[in-house]
This record gives structure tokens, C-alpha cells and sequence, in this order.
């Protein structure tokens, strides 16, 4: 019975007749059926793998010609070609001459434990490939015997010979930073004690020269099936270099925190300056030329009989110069206020507010003949204050430039490049020479004279800060007598 549960066969050779007697267990580890076995050592040879025949011939030679046991295992091939591995003993008898007359063993079929230690070879390999790949060193803790084990990395890291290395966890304790080991250490026992499957931590590792590099440490521990930790296994990185390169990054943020709080001061206090200057433009150089202006009508109003016609032309040119300067400081006013406004964004129902501000216009010249084109459901999140403002200029210098146009057409729309909503403002006016597109959004940049269209120059360039204040972008298209486009987009 036992022979029968551990798969044991037996056999007996008798040397002088040459017959061999197999048990039926035995046959069967051969593929036979009990009593097909024709006891010639031929037919036990014929089913041997053929590189393990010599082998075999040579195991029991020695054993007769020494007087000694053998043990030896071999493989034999099955009639579907699968190999099956053999683990044979063997006894020779002898006569009271010394003559060997028989020899008797056992067999056992070992095929599942060499499927295993094959397993286990290649995964070793496996891992020893793997630790060569990496930069890592890896380590192997038996937390029964405290013995620890490193690949051959660990000694191209820190500069160790193997015998240097000692066999037991003071190969790791030993070489922890003094001021990280206590609690590099009481991380490590607490995930072992709590039942914990990983940890990991970073501290510094002596090298074999005294110095220190910054390691990342992280494992796994392996517990039985009771529970209980056996094993720790995990890998260590050397980070020394990520390590100067943050402490690097973080001196350059300082740096730069340090130099934007500078600018930022900088700009505070410019913006200080703009403000008093903003006030003394608004205080006090609107009065006088509102003083300038408001005289002059007067002059004309009463004294008109006492004036030639060409005092009344003069009068009436500075009334016109003043005026128009007052149009231009109240634009810078406003030019400054829109750079240095909070923006407070909000859904914004674009259609409705150009419309809103097409009637406007149409309001200002009833007799005037402009049909407006604006597409329906165009919304955007945006500044509502701002970009009716940006609008309004747009719109205007459509309706300002289409004044000579018996039919003039705007349109207002929407359009889709490259992924992006490109917004657009498209007349049939007087448009403009795209050699001259790079000047439209600079202060007081004009590429028409005041006799044709009014106006002071700085319309565009508000609403190019308008637009960039969005974190967008605007531009245009136009040919002479043949209208324009102005394009922009909102981030």
C-alpha cells in the first residue's frame, strides 16, 4: 500500500540470466499494463530517453564494480512522446565468491517535482534578469532567521564588495542614517506586527566610502498561510539626483516667488501712478479745455457780428480741437481703466448683446440703411461689462466704415478653426490694406484720415486688451473698398 500511494514501483534483476521481474506499478510509470513487460534490460533501455541511456548503464556499472548502492534519475518517453522524469535506487547482491548475482531497487515517478524546480529555475532567472535591468537593489529578509539577501546591485550602488557585506538585517540596519534610522525602523516593525502587505519610505543609505545618498525604499511582506510574516521583500532606489533636483526646483521657485512679489510691487506701484495720473488727466486737463471749449461758443454766440469769417473759422477749429481732445483723454481714461478693471466672468448671451447694441446704432442714424446679419444662440463665458464694450467698438467701426455704402451689410457670427470658436465682425465698408493690418490695434494708429471717418485711434487697441484679457486673441482681414473682418476668440 504504501509502495501504491507514493507512486513506487519496484524491480529485480537477476545477473545471471539477465531477466528482470517489474512490479505492476512499476510498468505503469512505464505506460505498461500490468504483465506486458518482457523482463529484457532492451526493452527497459528502449523506453529510456536516449541522452539519459549512458547514464543509466553507467550508475548501475559502478555500483556493481564498487560494491554500492545507486541513485539516479533519468527519463523515460511515453508512447504520445510525453516525457515523464524517473527516480531510480538500486542494490547489487553477491554471492559468497563476491559475484554479483542479482540487484533490486525501487522506482518513483519525480515528474511533478522536476516540472517545479523548472518553474523555479526560470523564475529565478527571471528575477536575475530583472535585477540586472533595474536600477534597483533588491533585497530578500527572512524574518524567521533574520537573514537578508541583496542582488549584485546593491554592490554597484554603494560601492561594496560581497564579503563586506554581512549576511544577517545588519547589512541594512548598520548603513541607515543615524538620524533616520529610529523611525525608518519603527515603520518598518509596525507594518510587519499590523499585518500590513507593503511599506515604503526614503532616507539616507551609507556608502562604502562614509557618504550618504538619498534612497526609496519600499516592500512586501509575505506572510503563510497561518498568518504569520516570513518574508520581506522589496527593492531600494538610489534618488540622490531627484533629490538635488527638487532642492534645485525649489530654490528656483523661491527665486521666482521671490522676483514675481518684486514685479508685482512694481506694478502695484505703477498702478498707483497710473490712478493719480488718471485723476490729473480728469481733473486737470478736462476743466480747461472744457473752459477752452465752452468760450469759445460763447464767443461765437455773442459776438458773432463783431467777427469776420475768418475769426468765426478760427473759434470754431479750437472748439472742434478741444472737443476732440476731450473725446481722446476720455478714451485713454477708459483704455487704462480696462487694463486695470477686475474682470468678473459670467455667461454671456452674445446675440442678444450685439442686437441689443445694432438698434443702438440704427437709433443714432434712423436714416441711415444697414441691414445686420447676427446669428442666433452665440454664448460665451466671459466679462459682461467688458465685451459689450469690445463689441461696441467692433460694431461701431462697421457701422463708422459702411457710411459711404448705399447698402451696407454687418454680420455678426461664429466659426469653428482648428478646434477653436473664432467669433467675427464682417462689413462691406471702406476695409483697408493688409499691409498695413499690423498697425490696426496700436494706440492711435489710424488708416483713415478725420475728414472721412472720425474717430481718435484708440478703439482697436481697447479691444485687443479686452480680448487678451480673456486669454484670446484678435485679428483682422480686409482689401480696400471691399469691406473687412475682425476675428477674435476668448480663450
Amino acid at each position: 500500500l504504501t509502495l501504491q500511494a507514493g507512486r513506487i514501483g519496484t524491480w529485480d534483476w537477476n545477473l545471471t540470466t539477465g531477466k528482470i521481474v517489474w512490479s505492476s506499478r512499476h510498468e505503469a510509470l512505464w505506460e505498461m499494463a500490468p504483465g506486458t513487460f518482457k523482463g529484457t534490460y532492451e526493452e527497459f533501455e528502449a523506453r529510456l530517453h536516449p541522452d539519459d541511456r549512458d547514464g543509466v548503464k553507467r550508475a548501475t556499472a559502478r555500483a556493481i564494480a564498487e560494491h554500492s548502492n545507486f541513485r539516479i534519475e533519468y527519463r523515460v518517453v511515453w508512447s504520445d512522446g510525453s516525457v515523464h522524469w524517473i527516480a531510480g535506487q538500486g542494490e547489487p547482491l553477491f554471492d559468497e565468491s563476491g559475484r554479483p548475482v542479482r540487484m533490486i531497487g525501487v522506482v518513483m515517478d519525480i515528474t511533478e517535482r522536476k516540472q517545479a524546480e523548472e518553474a523555479l529555475r526560470k523564475s529565478e532567472e527571471r528575477f536575475q534578469l530583472a535585477s540586472r535591468a533595474t536600477n534597483d537593489a533588491i533585497w530578500d529578509w527572512d524574518l524567521v532567521t533574520n537573514a537578508v539577501q541583496w542582488n549584485e546591485r546593491f554592490q554597484t550602488l554603494f560601492g561594496y564588495q560581497p564579503e563586506e557585506i554581512e549576511s544577517g538585517v545588519e547589512s541594512w540596519t548598520n548603513r541607515i542614517h543615524p538620524e533616520d534610522k529610529g523611525w525608518i525602523l519603527s515603520e518598518v516593525d509596525a507594518a510587519i506586527k499590523q499585518g500590513h502587505q507593503f511599506w515604503s519610505g526614503e532616507y539616507r543609505f551609507r556608502r562604502r566610502d562614509g557618504s550618504y545618498v538619498a534612497v526609496f525604499d519600499r516592500g512586501y511582506v509575505v506572510h503563510d498561510q497561518n498568518g504569520r510574516p516570513v518574508r520581506m521583500i522589496g527593492a531600494m532606489l538610489d534618488i540622490t539626483e531627484r533629490k538635488r533636483a527638487e532642492e534645485e526646483i525649489k530654490k528656483l521657485n523661491l527665486d521666482l516667488e521671490r522676483r514675481v512679489a518684486e514685479r508685482t510691487a512694481q506694478l502695484e506701484a505703477t498702478n498707483k501712478e497710473l490712478e493719480s495720473f488718471s485723476y490729473s488727466v480728469s481733473h486737470d486737463l478736462r476743466a480747461p479745455l472744457r473752459g477752452i471749449s465752452g468760450f469759445s461758443r460763447v464767443l461765437l454766440l455773442r459776438y458773432a457780428d463783431r467777427l469776420d469769417p475768418e475769426g468765426k473759422d478760427f473759434l470754431q477749429r479750437v472748439d472742434a480741437a478741444s472737443r476732440r481732445m476731450g473725446e481722446l483723454i476720455e478714451d485713454l481714461l477708459n483704455l487704462s481703466r480696462i487694463t486695470r478693471s477686475e474682470m468678473h466672468q459670467k455667461p454671456v448671451d452674445l446675440s442678444s448683446l450685439a442686437k441689443t447694441i445694432a438698434e443702438e446704432l440704427q437709433h443714432s442714424e434712423p436714416e441711415r440703411k444697414v441691414t445686420f446679419l447676427i446669428q442666433d444662440d452665440l454664448k460665451a463665458s466671459a466679462d459682461p461689462r467688458l465685451l459689450r464694450i469690445a463689441l461696441e467698438n467692433l460694431l461701431g467701426n462697421a457701422w463708422k466704415f459702411t457710411l459711404n455704402r448705399p447698402s451696407a451689410m454687418i454680420e455678426f457670427g461664429r466659426i469653428e478653426q482648428e478646434g477653436k470658436q473664432v467669433y467675427f465682425v464682417r462689413d462691406n465698408g471702406a476695409g483697408f490694406d493688409m499691409a498695413y493690418a499690423d498697425k490696426l490695434f496700436t494706440p492711435f494708429q489710424r488708416l483713415h484720415s478725420l475728414s472721412e471717418f472720425p474717430g481718435t485711434g484708440i478703439g482697436l487697441a481697447t479691444v485687443q486688451r479686452i480680448i487678451h484679457r480673456h486669454g484670446g486673441k484678435v485679428w483682422a482681414e480686409g482689401e480696400v473698398e471691399k469691406g473687412a473682418a475682425f476675428y477674435f476668440t476668448l480663450g
